[in-house]
């Protein structure tokens, strides 16, 4: 009885923190916004399946690039193709809470440009990513840039002599000091290389050479890594057909293996990276091909070489069309990602996958004024793990002046009597919180550093926020 009253409890417990805790996926889209056209950051909140409104790109920067990671303190971080300096890229951060962006650090050319793939975070202070041109020899570099400083510094260069170039896809850390991936030209026969880089004592090394004799040109995507010293990837138009391969390397033995060669039928040109389960498959996604040539997603299992289609795109007037990016395993189980057509408005889709009962449904479709073209992976954050998110990032404070030498006057929305406001800076940190009211709606930050800062007000009607820049 003891034993039975103490399971009910636990199930009690677990059913409760379950209900209460909001799941959302942020992600971004390449184009859409019912305006300029340039793209924008969007959640979409599991527990009543509806998109948050989204963050418009075209205040900072246009047309984000691979993934947004999570850097902590409410902050997200991606890259862009263009900002409002050039076209030659950049990276930005996003502020969950007030739901504003900044662009952090624009590309040039000499310090790297068109950034590829997706940033990743090696340290509390420090994120990593990759360009696909530019640099000292024209091929693309790999870079860090601090969180807390601001600084920009280029790790390595690619392009000279038989090293590799035009880098493709992220970093992936072995969480060994050494960082891993991919290049879609350069090496011994210009077709790609696999590459290592170790973030403490600054070495690269050239570790595998593609030619398109064995395993297929041009390496696509991020590599994934398992057992410690087995890197899987893919390449996009490999094998006999030109259709892509699936392909692993032994870091140990410098062995490269092409394990499948995709027909058709079993999807083309392959996107994105592996995602390893606990049930020893690697999932992943092709961007064409399959039944109705609409991309598919298939599994792979590396221990007894089986391949299986899961899913054929297209097949139902509403499913999506034409995977992109990566697939992730939610929480749940589920695996989750998006297509660049297909959906109620052919503006892409939102989807998750059941590996168990092999069903796919969409669950969001883009329409252009939320976004279109989704891209990259989704990434999965819980209030819990932000402590700030159910919050519409909604951009209707008025400041002014803006920018400011400290002091400024935010136009209060009206409706009530007293306004709690935060203000963060870059970083997240709360260094502010006061009461407004319709008497006394200034605030001063004479006393802060130079920089930008978040301010966030909670209304009847939820938050609202706004960026302020301080200058000296």
């Amino acid at each position: 009885m003891r034993r039975i009253l103490l399971s009910f409890i636990f199930l009690a417990i677990t059913v409760y923190f379950c209900q209460a805790q909001n799941v959302a996926f942020w992600g971004v889209t390449f184009s859409g916004d019912g305006l300029a056209s340039d793209g924008v950051i969007f959640n979409f909140n599991t527990t009543n399946d509806s998109l948050g409104a989204p963050c418009k790109f075209y205040a900072q920067g246009e047309f984000p690039v691979g993934s947004l990671i999570y850097g902590g303190q409410g902050i997200l971080y991606g890259m862009v193709s263009e900002t409002l300096s050039n076209n030659q890229g950049g990276i930005y951060c996003f502020n969950i809470v007030t739901g504003t962006d900044s662009v952090l650090h624009t590309f040039y050319g000499n310090d790297g440009s068109f950034p590829r793939g997706s940033l990743i975070q090696i340290n509390d202070s420090s994120i990593l990513g990759m360009t696909g041109e530019g640099g000292t020899y024209g091929g693309g570099v790999i870079f860090k840039y601090s969180i807390l400083t601001g600084d920009y510094s280029v790790l390595h260069d690619f392009g000279n002599d038989a090293d590799g170039s035009h880098p493709d896809g992220s970093l992936i850390n072995a969480g060994n000091s050494l960082l891993y991936g991919l290049t879609e030209a350069g090496g011994a026969g210009d077709e790609g290389t696999i590459f290592s880089y170790n973030v403490i004592t600054g070495s690269y090394n050239l570790l595998y050479s593609f030619s398109d004799s064995v395993e297929g040109p041009k390496p696509t995507g991020s590599l994934t890594l398992i057992a410690d010293s087995l890197l899987f990837g893919l390449t996009n138009q490999g094998g006999p057909l030109g259709f892509g391969t699936i392909f692993s390397y032994n870091v140990n033995s410098g062995v490269l293996t092409d394990l499948h060669d995709f027909i058709d039928s079993d999807g083309s040109n392959p996107s994105g990276k592996l995602l390893s389960t606990s049930d020893g498959w690697l999932h992943g996604i092709c961007t064409n091909g399959g039944l109705r040539n609409e991309g598919t997603i298939f599994r792979y299992n590396y221990a007894n070489n089986v391949f299986l289609v899961e899913h054929n795109f297209g097949i139902g007037s509403n499913d999506g069309m034409r995977p992109v990016g990566s697939l992730i395993q939610g929480n749940d189980g589920l695996l989750y990602g998006t297509t660049t057509a297909g959906g109620e408005n052919n503006d892409g889709t939102i989807f998750y996958f059941s590996t168990t009962a092999l069903t796919e449904r969409v669950i969001q479709s883009f329409n252009g004024s939320n976004g279109a073209d989704p891209i990259g992976a989704l990434l999965e954050l819980s209030d819990s793990a932000t402590g700030i998110f159910n919050v519409s990032p909604e951009r209707q404070l008025e400041i002014y002046p803006n920018p400011t030498v400290g002091r400024f006057t935010i136009q209060l929305p009206g409706g009530q009597n007293n306004y709690l406001v935060d203000v963060y800076n870059m970083l997240g940190q709360k260094i502010e919180q006061l009461t407004l009211t319709n008497i006394q709606n200034t605030i001063n930050l004479s006393n802060t550093p130079a920089g930008v800062y978040f301010v966030d007000m909670q209304t009847e009607n939820g938050r609202v926020g706004a960026k302020v820049v301080v200058e000296r």
